[in-house]
């Protein structure tokens, strides 16, 4: 009677100890292919954000060409170094006393009138390097993604 009791003992209650059944392989598989989909689709996505990224910056570099060709008109060029602009308007043939400076500051490239406030033009600059010559203005570009760009506008009234 004693060695029933032991039998007893080690028997399971109602439970498959036999090994893995259809079933639970079934989940199991179907669990991981879940993961490698989930996991592949992140990765498509990533790419996609980068992607995004990136033509963000072009964006912003075509905007901000546009409002340079716009502002700089009816301007003139009080004085220059290789990241800044100092420039004065033109109202009916006579200069005005507002200065209008654009400067890099930090990772940004700014505009300011008479010293006071900020208009971010550019952001998440890594360098910046203007040129001018009789006719035109050179601006030289990278971000910190180590994305460059140049252009070269065309000024009219931009004269030093």
């Amino acid at each position: 009677m004693v060695t029933k009791q032991k039998l007893n003992c080690f028997r399971s209650n109602g439970q498959n100890e036999d090994g893995l059944t259809l079933i639970e392989l079934l989940v199991a598989l179907n669990v991981m292919v879940g993961c490698v989909f989930f996991f592949s689709l992140a990765l498509t996505q990533i790419q996609s954000v980068q992607a995004t990224i990136s033509e963000d910056r072009q964006i912003e570099w075509h905007l901000f060409l546009n409002q340079m060709e716009y502002e700089l008109r009816d301007k003139v060029l009080v004085s220059k170094t290789a990241s800044t602009l100092n420039v004065k308007q033109i109202k009916d043939g006579v200069i005005q006393n507002e200065s209008i400076s654009y400067n890099l500051y930090n990772d940004m490239y700014r505009r300011t009138v008479n010293r006071t406030g900020h208009q971010p033009l550019l952001t998440k600059l890594k360098t910046l390097k203007v040129q001018h010559d009789h006719t035109h203005l050179r601006i030289e570009v990278t971000f910190q993604n180590d994305e460059s760009y140049s252009a070269r506008l065309k000024l009219e009234g931009l004269n030093e």
